[in-house]
């Protein structure tokens, strides 16, 4: 497997080249035998330059964690890729970091395309430094926990498992067609305030006690195009006011698969205790790769005209979290054990 998978990133590498001409490329891979430019992640990210790219190997060990104080754009070929029987590349945790002096600044970067356990934030005390304009697209991702002063962060694409909690003067996030499958029995998103956007996003609860599903703590947010869904007989509720929020959701959608009947959701537009119709879902009790999310009910229209879930707004949401910015092997056939012959090569 590890051979397999260091052969396969290193044609995606090579492709790279052709993608990335403007940025140095910077690749990491801890298997055996790496022939990448770093085995670890820290040590690639210290000595990167601004606005490099970082892009690690798919491997069966987790990356660690890491500490970013520039800004960065790293890459994984992504969460559950194909290619290499769902192995991508795992890290511990990531810290955007202002707390030296002077002021280091990771605003701007990104991540796509890998398995994340947390993201966070840190500044030095008494000095709240901004952490901007930071994208999080088409990555799995457990919980995110910010500090003070974030701003303009965009969440998309992404299947997330955990929370979001964020500061209460952090302003202009979006959170938009991504895959809420949380395990956590708290609210899911955390001091969201009217500037915030939550859009066309999938929120599904299934291994919960309890008669509420919580969506949003101390948020006063605009949520549309949203698809709720519980699957314990017991909740009769999607919560959306928990700790004083005053969320105004439009044309979302709620339901329980056990045919457990949802108190009505507030707000204007809503397709209330109304089945997703997913083209292929059978049992709902976990997001999966092997699922289609879209509707097959074409009455299930957004604020925008489009359908409501993952796939508004026109987004390609990728199911096995594939960056939009790095090609992916599509399939590939071994015709000599020394060599590998690619078919199907796609950018996107």
């Amino acid at each position: 497997m590890k051979n397999s998978i260091t052969k396969i990133a290193t044609v995606i590498t090579l492709l790279l080249c052709n993608t990335f001409y403007a940025q140095n490329i910077i690749t990491v891979d801890n298997n055996v035998n790496s022939s990448a430019n770093y085995t670890s992640l820290q040590t690639a990210i210290d000595n990167a330059q601004e606005n490099d790219f970082i892009h690690l190997y798919p491997s069966e060990t987790s990356y660690g964690s890491c500490t970013i104080k520039k800004k960065l754009h790293l890459r994984g070929i992504g969460h559950s890729p194909e290619i290499t029987n769902g192995v991508g590349a795992t890290i511990a945790s990531i810290t955007f970091d202002r707390s030296t002096t002077p002021a280091t600044n990771p605003t701007g970067s990104s991540i796509s395309g890998l398995i994340i356990s947390g993201i966070s934030t840190i500044y030095s005390s008494g000095t709240p430094f901004s952490f901007s304009d930071i994208v999080l697209e088409n990555n799995r991702i457990a919980n995110i926990l910010t500090a003070t002063s974030c701003h303009n962060w965009i969440i998309r694409g992404n299947v997330i498992t955990g929370y979001v909690s964020i500061e209460t003067n952090n302003h202009n996030w979006q959170f938009v067609n991504n895959f809420f499958n949380s395990s956590v029995f708290s609210a899911v998103l955390t001091n969201l305030r009217n500037d915030c956007v939550v859009s066309n996003n999938i929120f599904l609860r299934s291994n919960m006690s309890g008669t509420s599903y919580v969506i949003f703590s101390n948020c006063f947010n605009i949520a549309s195009n949203n698809m709720f869904i519980a699957q314990n007989a017991t909740v009769t509720a999607i919560d959306v006011t928990s700790g004083g929020s005053n969320v105004l959701l439009s044309n979302s959608l709620s339901f329980n698969t056990t045919g457990t009947t949802l108190t009505d959701l507030s707000g204007t537009g809503n397709y209330n205790n109304t089945n997703p119709s997913f083209v292929l879902a059978p049992t709902l009790t976990s997001y999966s790769v092997t699922n289609d999310y879209h509707s097959s009910n074409a009455t299930l229209l957004g604020t925008d005209g489009t359908t409501i879930g993952i796939y508004g707004l026109n987004f390609p949401f990728s199911k096995r979290g594939y960056s939009f910015s790095m090609p992916y092997i599509e399939s590939m056939t071994i015709l000599n054990p020394q060599y590998l012959q690619m078919e199907h090569c796609k950018l996107i």
